[in-house]
């Protein structure tokens, strides 16, 4: 008696996309501070970190940075090396110590979007060298081991082939999404699956030869695609974004502020002063700084009147202020948690307690976890370790008349930011799935 078995399924390049992309997996290129502090927003967000490179911290240095931190306090989880890898909460990552992003193998290691967190790489052409490493170059002395064995399926060596071995990948199956449709990269081409027509390679999308699939740039980028989660993220175009920038931390606390304001009362124009905790930039005792000699002053002893783009950033994320915004700094001795003062006129009359109820409205709906708001009376220090942008300070803004008003906004400037972006890193990975 024959038995009828049903035909075979069909494997199309969706199935398998939707195989390989099951899992975000990120790389963090650079381990400062926000670099760290990325690494401990993303484990608790659940966020899954499978390889870190930084050519100036060796592997047992880098458990110590990353267990001890002046400012947020200790590691609450385990932290160890083992194997030539950074674990965490036995989670296993591959360290490497490359100086070059192009030498990265992140594909290798599994990074399939990767943060780009050196301050260095900010432009387009710098950041995406990052998504061309596919271990070709080798593992540039990193962390005493081999990069972790992940493949597609999970880790350890179940499922089949690494990633950055497309060996096994069917002709003519595509990697990315483009418009619907998937890409495949043939020798120094990339191919649109539907398409007749074939481009060269540019060097973003070098990433479908075996690296990093996105790169996120942690700070503002001169020519990337700016983005500040809860304002402006839905623009963000997986076919044409294969890089792109999470703006500053300043940007970050005055865009969702800025917006509130303008989509309910209008804002003409308007002067934000940001009150700024120090940065590593900074000198520790007087020095050498270029030209903007105030910046050289010793940080712990001075206030110093500084430089900032990120007010004029606001009407890159909001077209309509464009033109409409701009602002100084003021850095401070303060390790952590900075403040933005917005002075605004508006369009439409409002009291300041209609502006107080418009942005607790966004604080409870919209905006949730990334505008906060508080009646409270605060300092600086009670927000260290606060996860919002930006949180609205009701009790210390003023009005001078119904169009008129000054706007206060606390934010830490480290650790808001660094879980923007996990945010963001979020966002890009599910416009994918």
């Amino acid at each position: 008696m024959d038995v009828l078995c049903p035909p075979p399924p069909v494997v199309t390049w969706q199935f398998l996309e939707a195989v390989i992309m099951a899992e975000l997996t990120i790389g963090i290129n650079g381990f400062g501070r926000i670099g760290r502090l990325v690494l401990r927003a993303c484990l608790e967000k659940g966020l899954r970190v499978v390889a870190i490179n930084d050519p100036f911290i060796d592997l047992n240095y880098m458990v110590y940075m990353f267990k001890y931190d002046s400012t947020h306090g200790r590691f609450g989880g385990e932290v160890k090396a083992e194997d030539g890898k950074l674990v965490v909460d036995g989670a296993e990552i591959s360290v490497f110590q490359c100086m070059k992003p192009s030498e990265i193998p992140w594909g290798d290691a599994g990074a399939l979007y990767v943060v780009e967190s050196t301050g260095v790489f900010l432009t387009v052409d710098k950041a995406s060298a990052s998504v061309t490493g596919g271990g070709a170059q080798g593992h540039c002395g990193g962390g005493g081991g081999q990069p972790l064995g992940t493949r597609f399926g999970g880790p350890g060596g179940r499922g089949g082939a690494p990633f950055g071995d497309r060996s096994w990948w069917p002709s003519g199956m595509g990697f990315g999404g483009h418009q619907g449709r998937g890409l495949v990269a043939r020798g120094d081409k990339v191919v649109v699956l539907g398409d007749t027509s074939v481009t060269p390679l540019s060097p973003p999308q070098a990433h479908l030869q075996g690296g990093a699939r996105r790169v996120v740039i942690s700070a503002p980028s001169p020519d990337a695609p700016m983005f500040v989660m809860g304002v402006n993220e839905d623009a963000y175009d997986p076919a044409t974004m294969p890089v792109v920038s999470n703006a500053s931390c300043t940007t970050n606390c005055l865009a969702p502020l800025a917006k509130v304001i303008h989509d309910n009362f209008g804002i003409v124009e308007g002067l934000m002063t940001t009150v700024h905790a120090y940065t590593a930039t900074q000198k520790t005792v007087d020095g050498p700084s270029g030209k903007a000699w105030r910046d050289g002053r010793g940080a712990h002893q001075n206030i110093i009147p500084a430089a900032t783009g990120a007010a004029k950033a606001v009407g890159k994320v909001i077209p309509e202020l464009n033109g409409r915004l701009t602002g100084m700094a003021f850095r401070v001795p303060v390790a952590d948690v900075s403040v933005v003062d917005l002075t605004c006129r508006l369009a439409t009359p409002a009291s300041y307690g209609d502006i107080k109820d418009a942005v607790k409205r966004a604080a409870a709906g919209p905006l949730a976890g990334i505008l906060g708001y508080t009646e409270d009376q605060v300092v600086s220090s009670d927000f260290v370790g606060d996860s919002h942008s930006s949180i609205f300070d009701a009790a210390a803004g003023i009005a001078l008349s119904d169009n008129f008003v000054k706007l206060v906004a606390w934010y830490d400037n480290e650790y808001g930011y660094s879980n923007r972006v996990a945010d963001l890193l979020s966002h890009i990975y599910s416009r994918e799935i």
